[in-house]
């Protein structure tokens, strides 16, 4: 499962006809080229990745404690503290969940048990995306040489019919 850079451009090229979404991209780019690591909120993240908010995705309380990214007991508002996030500017709490920017989520993660771990998945996860916008730039390419072919054939279409209307005009 090691990256090459020709099976990964083979790879994009296969995906211009489809429409991917970034989290779609990214869990093939993961399977296809490199391990998916062994991460209990694998899933929960990459299933976020195309938020309407893409800055920021609910954190509840005790899945903090589930992935194993906050453990024993804590100040949950010291903690944050502790590693520098800064209320309504990294993380919010609206009700009893907490809303965490993508990069405060990191910041917790480089700080939590297992961070070898997290850091591979974050490695990945960033040479996914850097894919991810060369993939959309061959879908735009695509999508621009589509509306081109198209305006040439109407322009060609447009001065077969002023011919064939020049010739009926002669007829008569």
């Amino acid at each position: 499962m090691v990256q090459n850079n020709q099976s990964v451009n083979g790879w994009l090229r296969s995906l211009v006809p489809q429409r991917l979404s970034l989290s779609e991209f990214v869990k093939q780019y993961l399977s296809m080229f490199r391990p998916m690591p062994d991460i209990v909120f694998i899933d929960y993240l990459l299933d976020r990745l195309d938020a309407h908010d893409p800055r920021a995705f609910e954190v509840p309380h005790t899945m903090l404690r589930t992935f194993n990214v906050a453990v024993g007991e804590y100040d949950i508002e010291e903690y944050f503290g502790d590693l520098g996030l800064i209320i309504d500017e990294d993380w919010t709490m609206p009700s009893d969940k907490f809303m965490l920017t993508v990069s405060a989520f990191k910041q917790c993660l480089i700080h939590a048990p297992n961070t070898m771990k997290y850091s591979k998945f974050y490695k990945y996860c960033d040479e996914a995306m850097a894919y991810y916008i060369k993939y959309m730039d061959r879908q735009i390419n695509a999508h621009e040489q589509n509306i081109k072919q198209t305006t040439e054939q109407l322009a060609l279409a447009t001065r077969v019919i002023s011919v064939q209307n020049a010739l009926l005009e002669n007829r008569q």
